[in-house]
């Protein structure tokens, strides 16, 4: 009898164990490895011609930080100005978008993220040196 008792405590512990196992696993990923919101790096108003603009989304998780392992593609649409830049580098899968300015005048950009409820829109005065 003591046997028993012996074995269906251990039985009791593991199983609880692995109850809370499965909670705190669960915790982690839905607060740490899942996107919460994304946020922009900062976009400068005025440029001058020559200068480069990186577009970048970092992934926040639910605890506020950043989200380890993972990306936030965007898409990215010109709504005015697409002919005074040239694009450097183009990995908005990845979450960063380059560009250089060519001329004088507006840009106007579309940034729709993947994990986000609703685009922004970015307006980029270009100006002389």
């Amino acid at each position: 009898m003591p046997e028993t008792k012996n074995s269906l405590n251990i039985l009791i512990i593991g199983g609880v164990t692995f109850v809370v196992l499965i909670i705190i696993s669960f915790l982690i990923f839905n607060y740490y490895f899942s996107i919460y919101e994304v946020t922009f790096g900062k976009v400068p108003e005025k440029v001058k011609i020559g200068d480069s603009v990186t577009i970048s989304l970092t992934p926040i998780n639910g605890a506020g930080t950043i989200v380890p392992f993972r990306t936030s593609p965007f898409e990215i649409k010109f709504i005015e100005g697409e002919s005074i830049i040239k694009v450097v580098d183009d990995k908005s899968a990845e979450g960063e978008f380059v560009f250089k300015t060519t001329s004088p005048g507006n840009i106007k950009l579309l940034v729709t993220p993947k994990h986000a409820l609703k685009p922004t829109m970015f307006e980029i005065i270009v100006e002389m040196q």
